[in-house]
């Protein structure tokens, strides 16, 4: 198990790019509600790039969702990117949450 790891960087296009691997689980829910929270407080717009995910939660993805919902109210764009693996592909499938974020190809 890795532990979650967050960073963000602007892009060329002047877009604040977050970077977020490793472990998305329960146990880390504070720390990366406190991570988004802080990118939705500060930003219009914000991209999320979920690379190397070696878990990933319900719970985990219930904040994600209730990130968007938030920034929907405050008019605010946040984008989500996940690595298109098996293993992602699997979870957000059988969760049901599939439609809420987009998958890149690895």
């Amino acid at each position: 198990m890795t532990k979650i790891s967050i960073h963000t960087v602007l892009t060329e296009s002047n877009v604040l790019q977050t970077i977020i691997e490793g472990d998305l689980a329960i146990r880390d829910s504070a720390e990366i509600k406190e991570e988004l929270l802080m990118l939705l407080r500060d930003n219009q717009t914000t991209e999320i790039q979920f690379k190397n995910i070696e878990r990933l939660d319900v719970a985990a993805l219930q904040l994600l969702a209730a990130l968007l919902k938030s920034a929907a109210n405050q008019k605010k764009a946040v984008t989500y990117n996940f690595e298109q693996t098996e293993y992602t592909n699997n979870i957000l499938n059988n969760s049901g949450f599939s439609q809420l974020f987009e998958q890149t190809p690895v």
